[in-house]
């Protein structure tokens, strides 16, 4: 376990992935983990994502958007960061 930045301290430094509304977003992690996805605001998750075959939509309004996954194998776990520009 090491200490780290929340979401939105790494969404700073982050380049947006631009993304028209309702676009569908597919997460590809190697080795099969157990995988969450969840919406950050400024300072907390706001909600857990629904995923269907580790994949969900983007809001169909214009803004940055924050999310976090958190991907869980046997022998540890990580969590990433990305942000979603909506166009």
């Amino acid at each position: 376990m090491t200490d780290a930045a929340s979401p939105p301290q790494l969404a700073e430094e982050v380049v947006a992935i631009q993304a028209s509304p309702n676009a569908v977003i597919e997460l590809e992690i190697e080795r099969d983990p157990e995988i969450s996805v969840y919406h950050w605001s400024e300072n907390r998750r706001e909600e857990k994502i629904e995923l269907t075959d580790r994949q969900f939509q983007v809001p169909v309004s214009r803004g940055r958007y924050i999310y976090e996954v958190l991907a869980i194998w046997e022998d540890g776990e990580v969590s990433y960061t990305f942000v979603i520009e909506v166009e």
